[in-house]
């Protein structure tokens, strides 16, 4: 995900795939206040069972999220970008970002979802940059149809979204914090038959 794309490229009619990304801003503006809202009432040691309550619903999101990740999704807005996942025992998920150009697959990330004492964490090893380093996410926030992966400290992305539409509809934000000029989403579509 830390590659920027360049939406000059894009034609007039895929321009406006962007604008379904208006859509999960709005959910994660709301869930953002009422996860404040949440952790300003534990704090003040009031409704302790919420806690309890809110880490039994993020682990069965989890669990429905990584499910529904499950497949190869093809970026619909033109078909250059694909992201692989399949099931793992020792991490969880594996994936890979692959691009598509003149019919050849070119590996460009590999990827992987880990489950953790701490949480779900998103790891990315991009081909050529960090000096081969794997980038960590997280801990991750899962709400019934978005996954949001944060690392404040990694130059580009600091935040990856993950907003299912439906069974065969992924919306992938890549975010910056400090410079939303190179924020880009990327709209996928499920390609049936490739299921693990």
């Amino acid at each position: 995900m830390a590659k920027r794309r360049n939406y000059q490229t894009f034609t007039t009619s895929a321009k406006h795939c962007l604008l379904p990304a208006l859509l999960p801003a709005l959910v994660l503006v709301v869930i953002t206040f009422s996860n404040l809202a949440f952790q300003v009432k534990n704090e003040s040691g009031n409704d302790m069972h919420g806690s309890c309550q809110q880490q039994v619903e993020n682990e069965t999101n989890a669990k429905e999220m990584v499910i529904a990740l499950m497949g190869r999704w093809i970026e619909s807005c033109g078909g250059f970008y694909l992201e692989e996942w399949s099931a793992d025992d020792d991490t969880l998920m594996v994936g890979a970002g692959i691009t598509l150009k003149n019919g050849v697959k070119t590996i460009e990330e590999k990827l992987a979802i880990v489950a953790e004492p701490t949480g779900y964490y998103y790891l990315a090893t991009v081909s050529g940059q960090n000096q081969g380093r794997t980038i960590r996410f997280g801990p991750a926030y899962f709400s019934a149809k978005e996954v949001v992966f944060q690392n404040l400290e990694h130059d580009f992305p600091n935040t990856l979204r993950y907003y299912f539409e439906n069974d065969s509809s992924l919306m992938v934000a890549v975010e910056s914090v400090t410079d939303t000029t190179m924020n880009f989403v990327l709209n996928m579509k499920k390609i049936k038959g490739f299921e693990h």
